[in-house]
């Protein structure tokens, strides 16, 4: 008797319990983010997924995502949104002064259950150094926009 009364207080505190207060997560110090490569610029984890931020050119995007392009773990998704980024972490209060030009986000954990590919996601914002026109994204990376112009299409529309 005293057993599930302990269960059902457990049980109770977890469900009143807010989904950041079950998280893990750290920004990732200087040494991780200089084995991604020399264009980023901050990186955190939360759990099982890593996300990175990446700052140059078309040049070095095309790069970055030829390269990532090969990977066959993965889901492989670029979203284009227009505008530009600042890096931040999920706990920050306001935006780093750091400019970012794409990001990079996987879930590492190795395959998941079922063998499918591991999630994963690179944005990309084309305010700054990133041309569209001078993308270069292979064919087996799926691309999406990132729904902005859409929705302030629709928005303009309803007036």
């Amino acid at each position: 008797m005293a057993r599930s009364a302990v269960f059902a207080l457990a049980l109770g505190w977890f469900a009143l319990t807010v989904p950041e207060a079950l998280a893990i997560g750290r920004d990732l110090p200087k040494e991780i983010l200089a084995l991604q490569g020399p264009n980023c610029v901050h990186g955190y984890m939360v759990n099982w997924t890593d996300t990175f931020f990446y700052a140059g050119d078309t040049a070095a995007f095309n790069k970055f995502v030829e390269g990532y392009s090969k990977r066959n773990d993965l889901k492989l998704r670029v979203v284009i949104h227009p505008g530009t980024k600042k890096a931040r972490s999920p706990w920050d209060k306001a935006d780093r002064d750091i400019p970012v030009d794409w990001s990079y986000y996987v879930w590492n954990t190795g395959t998941p259950a079922g063998g499918k590919p591991a999630p994963s996601q690179v944005d990309v914002w084309l305010g700054s150094r990133i041309k569209l026109e001078d993308l270069r994204i292979p064919a087996n990376v799926e691309v999406v926009s990132g729904g902005e112009i859409e929705k302030f299409i629709g928005e303009r529309q309803k007036k």
